[in-house]
């Protein structure tokens, strides 16, 4: 029996649930803020996670869903999620 964490399946950090205001670094090294609108972590599988979208192609499931503020959707997980302050939160200062 392994002892290894898994990050999708592990409670969220302190500071990030749904309705969290939050910064997301994505993958192209763009950063995008939103809000935590779900949390997947108890839907996602242990182990080789990745869904089968079609024959050709697979995607690995993410533990959050945020709402970006530009009316998108992003998916990710806790490393690339990051709680804002109140000072941070440009949708603060509005």
């Amino acid at each position: 029996m392994s002892t290894e964490s898994d990050p999708q399946h592990d409670p969220p950090p302190d500071d990030l649930a749904v309705s969290s205001r939050v910064r997301v670094n994505l993958p192209e090294g763009e950063s995008v803020t939103g809000t935590i609108v779900e949390d997947f972590s108890d839907m996602i599988p242990v182990g080789d996670s990745s869904v089968r979208i079609d024959e050709h192609r697979r995607a690995q499931p993410r533990r959050w869903g945020i709402a970006v503020d530009d009316q998108t959707l992003v998916f990710a997980d806790d490393p690339d999620v990051v709680a804002l302050s109140e000072d941070e939160d440009p949708a603060s200062s509005e």
